[in-house]
């Protein structure tokens, strides 16, 4: 299950260099989020940097959120009940990967994170490490560019370095031209090449 977001564009050539496909994937780097008995994340922190991150949107009410789906899944069975609710991990949602190993797990596990609405942008990285440890399948970082809420450039989706990314906005026709350059793998692609142009038509249709 490879899941984007609509305004977000891989490039297959280029991620797909030390791609696993029997691997999940998050966006980026994701923080680990451990709560305080207040429900306030207490000391956010990735590998390699330093433990002062917090989560901009996260209240000490989507602590209950992440707890009552905890608590309903330890209730579910006994591979659950070790599952930790005194910690959350926060990182871009806009793109993730899970190999067919975990997808029945998956499906329990958004089920019921869904009942209790905590946030993609938590909930989705907090689901993949759950399934991390459940599964020991890896878990591993596509290192997209970009973030939930703002938006890349033409250069972003034709630089020679691209992997994958999120936000463009297509609305605008300088960007609709640079990724459907991207898509075409052509940095100098223009309107009268037919590949272009196919991929064009089928960008200005979905968005009409």
């Amino acid at each position: 299950l490879f899941y984007m977001h609509f305004d977000a564009l891989i490039k297959p050539r280029h991620l797909g260099i030390n791609f696993n496909k029997n691997s999940m994937y998050n966006f980026a780097e994701v923080w680990r989020c451990p709560l305080n008995a207040a429900g306030r994340q207490a000391n956010c922190s990735v590998a390699g940097a330093p433990a002062n991150k917090t989560w901009d949107p996260w209240q000490p009410w989507r602590a209950l959120q992440l707890q009552g789906a905890i608590q309903e899944l330890r209730e579910t069975g006994v591979k659950f009940r070790a599952l930790d609710n005194m910690t959350v991990y926060v990182g871009n949602d806009d793109l993730f990967y899970l190999p067919r190993s975990v997808f029945s797990l998956y499906v329990t596990l958004a089920k019921v994170f869904e009942r209790h609405m905590l946030h993609h942008e938590a909930g989705g990285p907090t689901m993949r490490q759950l399934l991390n440890k459940l599964t020991y399948v890896q878990l591993r970082s596509m290192d997209c560019t970009g973030s939930c809420c703002k938006h890349l450039g033409p250069g972003d989706a034709l630089s020679p370095q691209f992997r994958c990314g999120h936000a463009f906005n297509l609305t605008q026709a300088v960007m609709r031209d640079a990724v459907t350059s991207s898509i075409v793998m052509q940095r100098d692609a223009h309107a009268n090449s037919s590949s272009f142009g196919h991929w064009r038509e089928l960008l200005d249709a979905a968005l009409a």
